[in-house]
């Protein structure tokens, strides 16, 4: 899976982790983006908890994920509400409140483009403007920590918690300077997968 499979606004960066040396960590780190950026496409499920503060229950989701290296990402949350984002290589869509799937041109489809066009190497040197980095490994697991350095993101993001195994991300946390968190975690990871009509649709109207 790549960046744009987790959250299209991410960045990572490649300072050495906490007990490593600078070769291992910047090994890890190389795997990492191989990981994040695969050369098919790829579908999974995701369940989603969110801690809200003063929220005394988490606040449940679920949903699925398709990322291809030539479309874009497609991110569909199907409960407690059906709700479609689609980045594309420049323009975006998301469905309005009506349920209709309406296409932007923004920033973010910009970001999208960059980021996707990119080989691992270049990846790591963009994102390391932005991010501090831990990255371990133990066996097939790999962990990532990242932390937003000064700059808009680091306004409303904390920390960005990834974890890999078997060349699969797993799992993924994100905490917010508002004390919210959230939790993902992905199932029925799918790489290569087939291609769907409706996916496919999806990625036209981003074209």
């Amino acid at each position: 899976m790549r960046l744009r499979f987790v959250l299209p606004c991410l960045l990572i960066a490649s300072i050495p982790a906490f007990g490593q040396s600078s070769s291992e960590s910047e090994a890890c780190l190389r795997n990492i983006a191989e990981v994040l950026q695969p050369q098919a496409r790829l579908t999974a499920d995701f369940r989603m908890q969110k801690f809200v503060p003063g929220v005394t229950r988490p606040l449940p989701g679920k949903g699925r994920v398709v990322s291809d290296p030539v479309d874009g990402l497609i991110w569909e949350t199907t409960f407690p509400l059906q709700h479609v984002r689609v980045f594309g290589k420049k323009y975006y869509a998301v469905t309005d409140e009506k349920g209709e799937l309406r296409v932007h041109e923004h920033q973010a489809a910009d970001f999208m483009s960059d980021l996707t066009s990119r080989s691992s190497e270049e990846l790591i040197m963009l994102l390391n403007r932005s991010f501090f980095v831990s990255c371990s490994k133990k066996d097939n697991a790999y962990s990532l920590i990242l932390s937003p350095k000064n700059g808009t993101l680091a306004n409303y993001l904390t920390e960005f918690a990834l974890a890999a195994q078997d060349g699969k991300v797993t799992h993924a946390t994100i905490t917010q300077t508002d004390g919210t968190i959230t939790r993902l975690q992905f199932d029925n990871v799918k790489l290569p997968a087939e291609a769907a009509a409706r996916d496919d649709a999806f990625f036209a109207r981003v074209r």
